[in-house]
């Protein structure tokens, strides 16, 4: 199915519905907000805060580690572009499967190149699971043990710290290990290791597909364009055409010789969605919504504010999201802990009073 659109406008603001970014599609807590999304960014430490942030109502800095590591109802993983991601526990298996030869082509290079073998590693990963327990260790701890258990099995490997970092990194893009930021405090790291399966009682890699990360890719932020899709997640355009080529889920929207995909679904409720008017959000850095490729980033900013939004390598700054526009960006100043804007044109009277109160509102969520 193909349709030739006009305007991109409603659609747009429909995308950051869809992704509980209006006041009507804010949710009750943390989970449901990671369930919905198709991962949140984490790689800057403060960016999984704002995502939760934007999208949970009376969301608290200290409601993310309990999520994480108390209730353990989702997870942050290193997945698309070797990114971390809040994602839930069903679609971990999909992002796994589908990014895990991303992430260990260096890795199996440097074995390679070492003489390490798939023996070498099977028998440490063996013992590494059977010796430690259901506890946090340090990057020490965990080299330690390794030490240990290559003597002890007589295994013929470098003893360099170089050869023990590699093989945890290795471990964690796997999934034996999971490396969290345990901090309480949201704008510092306590990073420890952990054994995956003795930790997440929902952790399971098996039975991942790609077909489930390209749906779940343009259920969120169709429509988007191949190329959208490759730049969020590293892979080839023709891994999401074969998808859609290969179903009848999906339907083409053309603006502007521009080919756009979303589910016909999706584009049914579209039709049907009373979208929210009169509103301001604050997005967090790389605000997965508009992490776009270059010839699709029209639907959020024009051109002469492009390099506002967007840095040198395509970044998207945290951003004001006010009646379904973007208007300008935002930074947190850590040392004062106060929020600055930089908006595109002078507000009125209307997004001045907005500006004001959600500058409030955020400063003390975020006050540490």
């Amino acid at each position: 199915m193909e349709i030739k659109i006009d305007s991109l406008e409603n659609l747009t603001r429909y995308v950051y519905h869809k992704n509980n970014l209006t006041p009507s599609t804010k949710t009750k807590n943390c989970m449901e907000a990671v369930v919905n999304s198709c991962g949140l960014h984490s790689a800057r430490i403060q960016s999984p805060y704002i995502a939760l942030l934007s999208r949970v109502e009376n969301f608290k800095v200290q409601d993310l580690n309990e999520s994480l590591f108390i209730k353990k109802e989702f997870i942050k993983h290193r997945n698309v572009r070797t990114t971390l991601h809040l994602i839930s526990f069903e679609m971990l298996p999909h992002f796994h499967f589908t990014t895990l030869n991303q992430k260990i082509q260096g890795l199996k290079l440097f074995f390679k190149r070492n003489k390490i073998t798939d023996k070498d590693i099977e028998v440490i990963k063996t013992q590494l699971v059977q010796i430690s327990d259901n506890r946090y260790y340090t990057s020490n701890e965990l080299e330690k043990m390794l030490e240990e258990i290559i003597n002890n099995n007589e295994l013929r490997l470098s003893k360099e710290i170089t050869t023990y970092r590699k093989i945890i990194k290795y471990f964690c893009e796997i999934g034996v290990l999971y490396y969290a930021n345990i901090s309480d405090n949201w704008i510092k790291e306590d990073r420890r290791y952990v054994v995956s399966t003795h930790f997440f009682e929902k952790y399971n890699l098996n039975n991942g597909n790609t077909s489930q990360l390209v749906k779940k890719y343009f259920k969120n932020f169709g429509p988007a364009s191949l190329k959208d899709f490759s730049w969020w997640s590293g892979l080839s355009q023709n891994v999401a055409l074969k998808e859609i080529n290969s179903n009848n889920e999906y339907m083409r929207l053309i603006f502007k010789d521009v080919a756009l995909y979303m589910l016909k679904e999706d584009y049914e409720k579209f039709l049907h969605t009373n979208l929210d008017n009169n509103y301001i959000n604050l997005l967090a850095w790389e605000e997965s919504v508009i992490k776009a490729y270059k010839e699709t980033r029209f639907r959020f900013v024009g051109d002469k504010d492009y390099d506002k939004l967007f840095n040198i390598i395509g970044e998207a700054r945290c951003s004001i999201l006010y009646n379904g526009q973007i208007v300008g960006v935002w930074e947190y100043d850590k040392k004062k802990q106060k929020i600055n804007f930089n908006l595109f044109e002078k507000e009125d009277n209307i997004l001045k009073k907005e500006l004001i109160k959600i500058k409030s509102y955020y400063e003390k969520v975020l006050k540490v």
